[in-house]
């Protein structure tokens, strides 16, 4: 959907953000973009490159399957491709291995996808911070849509939304059971014969 330039671009608005950053990339020409434009923050920058199609969600043999029959039975493709959707699982297995690492030992933890700032230009630093009386038992989401109460075969189906999986924050004990809870979920809708991007799997 987006060109390795458009990431680049968007890229830079992490020169200005003084939270620690802990990165992963399949793409050695990303790894060391974000070094660069990060090197005044070199103590706040943690990246490991690493392959993408080794992580857990691109080993799910069963949800290529899965994808294929789906859009048979449809007669049409799903709105995202299988890899697409892979990716989108495979960030909570990126989060849990931030977690067991926790190089700047933070007490929260957010995802934020690089597309979050597409249309967002910084001219100065700035923090990312833990919302107004934030739950601190509970992961917060930005909410895309009102949720109407979908069967699960409609929500995976025609793709339904209820939150945005581009940016999630929790503290750090509330995130690993997160991503516990997240990864039974996937499986559990994988023997139910469903498979689509993390957003459905939280609907």
């Amino acid at each position: 959907k987006y060109s390795m330039e458009d990431y680049m671009k968007w890229m830079q608005v992490f020169s200005h953000i003084k939270n620690p950053v802990i990165a992963f990339t399949n793409e050695p020409s990303i790894g060391k973009k974000l070094k660069h434009i990060r090197r005044h923050l070199r103590n706040q920058t943690y990246i490991e490159e690493l392959s993408v199609h080794k992580t857990w969600a691109f080993s799910l043999d069963k949800s290529r399957a899965i994808y294929h029959r789906l859009n048979q039975r449809l007669k049409k493709n799903l709105t995202y491709s299988h890899e697409y959707i892979s990716v989108t699982h495979a960030k909570y297995e990126f989060i849990a291995k931030a977690l067991r690492k926790n190089p700047y030992r933070t007490k929260y933890f957010a995802w934020v996808d690089l597309s979050l700032f597409k249309e967002y230009t910084a001219n100065r630093s700035f923090s990312l911070y833990i919302p107004p009386n934030f739950d601190q038992g509970k992961v917060a989401f930005s909410e895309a849509k009102i949720p109407k109460d979908y069967s699960v075969k409609d929500i995976f189906e025609n793709t339904r939304s209820w939150v945005c999986g581009c940016i999630f924050l929790a503290k750090a004990a509330v995130m690993k059971e997160w991503v516990i809870d997240y990864v039974k979920s996937v499986q559990k809708f994988l023997r139910q014969g469903y498979i689509n991007t993390d957003e459905q799997v939280i609907y």
